[in-house]
């Protein structure tokens, strides 16, 4: 299960059980902490994939808990205001994220951060059906803690999954879907910025931990 911490309200997500031994986080290439300096862990239990795994954290926090974090910053530069409901703050390795539905409810916003830098990158999605067709590639102002280029995209995950993993150098970065929303993700792998595009691995796995599919997202910039 990926770690989460919950503030502003009571969540429903679920909490998934995965039925595959794990392999533990401390070979060659696993990072030892998350961006905020959080020692990195694996999945409470691991999902049907070889080598090491590690846990992002995922937050589910209501509009006005928001407006008392470091999120306040997010959501100030918004052009239209957040729905009424739970925004999803996600922190992982290299980057942290936050994703909220707009008013209108045909838009999603993503701010994307760094460490040393409260908010570096933001997108803006159009959602048809309630789905994301655009994964809204972000990678001109984010970068790592060693200056390497750092790229940030939207999955939108099937219906039946609740894990998303994205292959890194080394290891296997955990997210877990939530709130409905598509998951905002980052890499610093195959990352071209002359042609401003990036190259996510991607598998998706339902509740069981079975591996429902496996894929290769190639995301440009739009524009």
């Amino acid at each position: 299960m990926t770690r989460r911490r919950w503030c502003g309200r009571t969540s429903s997500v679920a909490v998934l059980g995965l039925a595959i031994m794990l392999t533990g986080c401390g070979g060659s290439g696993s990072p030892p902490q998350l961006i905020d300096g959080t020692p990195t862990q694996p999945p409470a239990v691991a999902l049907q994939t070889s080598g090491p795994q590690i846990a992002t954290e995922v937050r589910v926090v209501d509009f006005t808990a928001a407006r008392r974090s470091r999120i306040a910053r997010c959501l100030a530069g918004a052009s239209e205001r957040p729905a009424p409901r739970s925004i999803v703050e996600r922190t992982g390795v290299n980057g942290s994220t936050v994703t909220f539905r707009t008013t209108s409810g045909h838009d999603i916003v993503a701010c994307d951060g760094t460490l040393g830098r409260s908010w570096c990158g933001r997108a803006l999605g159009h959602l048809h059906d309630g789905h994301l067709l655009d994964p809204r590639l972000d990678l001109a102002g984010c970068s790592t803690a060693t200056g390497d280029p750092l790229a940030f995209a939207w999955i939108q995950p099937g219906r039946r999954s609740r894990f998303v993993a994205i292959e890194q150098s080394g290891y296997a970065e955990v997210y877990e879907v939530a709130d409905r929303l598509p998951v905002r993700v980052t890499t610093t792998q195959d990352i071209d910025p002359g042609t401003s595009s990036a190259r996510f691995d991607v598998s998706e796995y339902d509740a069981t931990g079975r591996r429902l599919r496996s894929y290769t997202l190639d995301a440009r910039v739009a524009g």
